[in-house]
């Protein structure tokens, strides 16, 4: 028994050891993108409904959604959320159990501080905030362990008609938003939480719709999702969500149905609510001419390819585009700007659509890959300053982004004050694009707005669009009224008709409902009027969505497209029309108050995370190269004492077993414990060849095909051709498990190459030990190496002959990391370059590539502080005096327009790091200053960010404050989140005598370190 009591007590010693060498792995913060930071309850948004009613061209919405505190704290909410650039809400109601509350329209500031007054004492309230025409924030206050929220928005959009056909868009998403800081309208949603790429919101997503048409409903299609339709009648159509549809919150819904005949009647609707009165008419014009009839035009086609675009978004961008080119007429011209952080341009002057101008601007749009910020602005400005080729020609600017940017209206400023230059069509790219910005553009430029959901509707929309600006149905509008008294009417002016669409007025009128509404205009050259009766119409109460709709339109002139800048006359006139209409603007908001539930008034803030859009790459978020730790976490009891008490026992049964010899039961065990410590051996296979090539990682997207490229390259080079292509490698443990178990027939391997993302700043992106974080800095293979974590190679495998080079961006600079990789390969010689490595597919070649390096010259600046091309050049005339580089030129193009022409590449590097602080309260820490100040102050943060070469200057900062848990307690500290933006210049190092230099692994390109 004894014996038994003894065998127990050993294996409690293994075990608490290895607990506490697991739980030291703990340390390690591990950050789901799923929702709050550490010890933060999430509030689930369980539920939404939305419910559509159509009736003629009104659509009223009622959005459902429902949300439930499951954590064990108190918590108040923020979530953001999209809506129609048409909408007008008008109401906001909230349940909570059996209790229901109205919201009420108060100024914005003044909804805020009662709001903020109600959380603090511990009240349940809600707080709807208007953040851009098209996206909402909400706050909800003191909801309590096991609550159930119900929130309830109303609002009201108008439908147009084209060619009788209708769309009904429910969005459902905001997409991330691209910010260089500039905007002065960026309210702080830019910086809300993202799940990752390709996850499905957790949420239940419902929609119905009852479309009253008072005739014949048709073809009722959704491209967006699957949908099922009941049989027509008298009383309309009924449209339901595919079961299979319930997590489909990642993606716009759109709806499309047609009523019969192939045009829209003229019609009015009229609503006297007792004070006011609105009229809304719509009037159809006739056939249009024939395109014969239509002189030659130039179109300047704007086209982004920054980091949200990457993947689909930019696939279906590409094909767009050259269905756009490819459709214009021989006699038009053209030209193309391609825009991330900086703008590059196909030629100096427009040229003719003919097939050779064509098949260049086809190579020039294929090259780029989707990377960087979003400078629309300055491409916009570039594009419309182009000089004319005919100043007798009409010019079309056509933008194609996915509107990812927070300067929505300083792009509107900038082009309605370029009116008498081009009026401009916007294209959105993508799933749930930023429909403010396309819709806007496209207004303010007297254009159309169009959205590509996918690459199979881009070839249809290409053609709706050439019949847009080829044949214009109705030019020159003037619009008069006979005996009916009309006043402030939307729009103004009415612009010109470009396809089978109506008219569309909105405005009050007073006395009586007679006269007409008459509409004149040309066709080509003929003269046509329009009459509308207005006598035969009455009022009808049914039609009060009317005014929700004029103030609405009253509100855009005054505010979305108005001219930017600081007008506090503008402003007071939006917000005198949200609060008499009961709008939602960028100046009232819902307020919504219950009676006093959290008695401490303690609780934690969470920002909900929205999905991705579907089909937006997660470089659109940005976290690519970075920055991430915690310092400061108390210290835990140490592991000490229970090593000692397991060295104690194993002595303890040592002796045991010499001094009772004859109690042969302990010899297995002893042996048992001996052979758990060693290694097993592993098997050795014998290979034919004896060069491999390990690849390190996998491409994120068609768009980046790094890893694809390089192995292409590997296998048909004739120098660097290898034998193996190792791919699923994500860590220097599993590659040394390989050519531990893998032996050359021939001896040892000659050359191994493993290919991996990396730089001099942070090292390389592989794992040093399975299941570690995946970038490692020497440090951390030193480490794996002393706690024997790293499998030994025997020296028959890998020695001194052979050559370990790594494929990777200039880590030839980072000397500590060679000779840590040296040490785990027996000392073999460890070769990289000091260059950026360069995988590219040879243009006109197929499934032919070469690889070539790329000196670098690099500037960084704090995220939001872009101070243009010109200031940059200038700035990298004065770092690098000795550069004879044409830094204008360069920081124009976004690929190499030749073999060793120089370009620019840009990237991010965020920082995320936690504080643990000693003691509550936590000081408020906001400006700028205050930040470096506290950033000064963590020397580990500090020492991270000198590694790089950075200082905290260089970023820009928001800190926050929050709870991490450690052990199940809570302590407090402080997140800071940094970003920085790096301008590098590439020079290209290509030509035949050094692709044979690389290939040889010569000095000057390559540093080799021997331990």
């Amino acid at each position: 028994m004894k014996y038994l009591i003894l065998l127990i007590a050993s294996f409690l010693v293994l075990e608490l050891n290895a607990q506490h060498e697991n739980s030291d792995k703990t340390l390690s913060p591990y950050f789901l993108v799923k929702g709050a930071e550490a010890g933060v309850e999430a509030l689930p948004l369980k539920r939404t409904t939305a419910q559509v009613n159509i009736a003629g061209v009104i659509a009223d919405v009622l959005v459902n959604q429902t949300y439930v505190n499951t954590g064990t704290k108190p918590i108040e909410a923020i979530y953001v959320f999209p809506g129609s650039t048409q909408a007008a809400v008008y109401g906001l109601t909230m349940h909570v159990g059996n209790r229901r509350v109205v919201a009420k329209i108060e100024e914005r500031e003044k909804a805020r501080k009662q709001y903020e007054q109600a959380k603090s004492e511990g009240k349940r309230a809600s707080l709807l905030e208007q953040e851009r025409p098209n996206v909402f924030q909400m706050n909800v206050a003191n909801i309590m362990p096991g609550d159930t929220i119900r929130v309830e928005l109303s609002y009201t959009e108008l439908l147009i008609p084209e060619s009788g056909s209708y769309e009904f868009v429910y969005p459902t998403v905001v997409g991330p938003r691209y910010s260089n800081g500039k905007s002065k309208h960026n309210k702080g949603f830019t910086a809300q939480p993202y799940l990752e790429s390709g996850i499905l919101p957790d949420n239940f997503f419902e929609i119905q719709v009852h479309i009253a048409g008072g005739m014949p409903i048709g073809d009722v299609t959704s491209t967006s999702h699957r949908i099922s339709v009941s049989t027509p009648n008298v009383a309309g159509v009924d449209v339901l969500l595919d079961a299979s549809e319930q997590h489909s919150g990642n993606r716009d819904f759109i709806l499309r149905y047609q009523l019969s005949g192939d045009q829209t009647e003229a019609g009015l609707l009229l609503f006297d609510d007792g004070e006011e009165k609105f009229f809304l008419c719509m009037a159809q014009p006739p056939k249009r001419i024939t395109s014969k009839q239509i002189p030659a035009r130039e179109y300047i086609f704007v086209l982004d390819v920054s980091g949200s675009m990457n993947g689909f978004p930019l696939d279906v961008a590409k094909k767009l585009m050259k269905d756009l080119i490819g459709g214009l007429r021989s006699t038009d011209r053209f030209n193309v700007i391609l825009f991330a952080g900086v703008s590059c341009l196909l030629s100096e002057q427009s040229l003719l659509a003919n097939s050779e101008n064509l098949e260049k601007s086809f190579a020039f749009i294929d090259a780029p890959e989707g990377g960087g910020g979003t400078e629309l602005l300055p491409a916009l400005e570039r594009a419309l300053k182009l000089p004319r080729a005919d100043q007798s020609v009409s010019r079309t600017v056509t933008v194609v982004t996915d509107g990812y940017i927070d300067v929505e209206a300083e792009c509107f400023d900038l082009i309605r004050k370029n009116l008498g230059n081009a009026n401009l069509f916007a294209f959105g790219i993508g799933s749930s694009v930023n429909r403010h910005l396309i819709e806007g553009m496209a207004h303010v430029g007297a254009g159309e707005p169009f959205v590509v959901t996918n690459e199979k509707e881009a070839a249809s929309v290409a053609k709706k669009f050439r019949k847009y600006i080829s044949n214009p149905a109705f030019s020159r509008v003037n619009v008069k009224y006979k005996g009916f008294q009309a006043y402030d009417v939307e729009p103004s002016t009415t612009p010109d008709v470009l396809s089978e669409r109506p008219v569309v007025l909105i405005g009050k009128w007073r006395g009586e409902p007679t006269g007409e509404i008459v509409i004149q205009g040309y066709q080509g050259k003929e003269k046509r009027t329009l009459r509308v009766p207005v006598h035969a119409t009455a009022s009808d109460p049914r039609n009060a969505a009317i005014k929700y709709l004029w103030a609405r339109e009253r509100i855009k002139l005054l505010s979305d497209y108005n001219i930017v800048g600081a007008d506090p006359n503008r402003d007071k006139a939006v917000t005198k029309l949200g609060l008499k209409y009961h709008l939602l603007t960028a100046f009232t908001s819902f307020i919504a108050i219950d009676e006093v539930r959290n008695s401490n008034g303690e609780l934690v803030t969470v920002k909900q995370p929205l999905p991705l859009p579907q089909g937006v790459s997660n470089l659109a978020v940005g976290f690519d190269l970075g920055i991430s730790g915690i310092s400061g976490v108390p210290e835990r009891h140490s592991g000490a004492p229970l090593m000692i008490l397991g060295i104690v026992g194993l002595a303890i049964l040592v002796f045991l077993a010499f001094r009772f010899r004859r109690r042969l039961v302990l010899i297995p065990f002893l042996a048992l414990i001996f052979l758990a410590s060693c290694r097993q051996a592993l098997p050795v296979e014998t290979c034919e060849g004896d060069t491999a090539v390990f690849l390190m990682g996998e491409d994120r997207s068609s768009q980046n095909p790094y890893f694809d490229i390089a192995k292409t390259y590997f296998e048909q080079d004739s120098l660097e051709k290898t034998d193996f292509q190792l791919t699923d490698f994500r860590d220097l443990e599993s590659v040394c498990n390989y050519l531990a178990g893998h032996k050359p027939a021939g001896g040892f391997w000659k050359r191994i190459h493993l290919v991996v993302h990396g730089n001099q700043w942070t090292g390389v992106r592989m794992a040093a030990t399975e299941g570690a974080e995946d970038r490692t800095s020497a440090d951390m293979i030193n480490q794996a190496w002393t706690e024997n974590l790293l499998p030994k190679i025997p020296t028959t495998h890998v020695n001194e002959q052979t050559r370990i080079i790594i494929e990777s961006c200039n880590v030839g600079n980072d000397s500590a990391l060679l000779k840590a990789l040296s040490h785990v390969f027996n000392q073999a010689p460890v070769l990289a370059s000091k260059y950026f490595n360069v995988f590219e597919r040879v243009p006109g070649r197929e499934n032919s590539v070469k690889k070539y390096m790329a000196d670098y010259r690099y500037l960084v600046f704090p995220a939001g502080s872009y101070p243009g091309n010109k200031a940059i050049a200038e700035a990298f005339k004065r770092k690098y005096p000795e550069d004879t580089l044409h830094w204008g030129q360069a920081l124009q193009r976004l690929m190499p327009i030749a073999p060793g022409a120089s370009y620019v590449h840009y990237f991010n590097i965020p920082v995320q790091w936690i504080s643990v602080c000693e003691s509550s309260p936590r000081p408020l820490i906001q400006s700028q200053d205050a930040c470096l100040k506290w950033v000064y102050q963590e020397p580990e943060l500090l020492q991270r960010l000198h590694g790089m070469g950075m200082t905290p200057e260089e970023f820009r900062w928001e800190i926050a404050a929050l709870d991490y848990q450690v052990d199940g307690k809570s302590y407090p500290a402080f997140k800071a989140e940094g970003r920085a933006i790096i301008y590098c210049i590439m020079c290209p190092l290509d030509s035949p005598e050094f692709q044979l230099d690389m290939k040889q692994y010569a000095p000057r390109y390559y540093k080799q370190y021997k331990a």
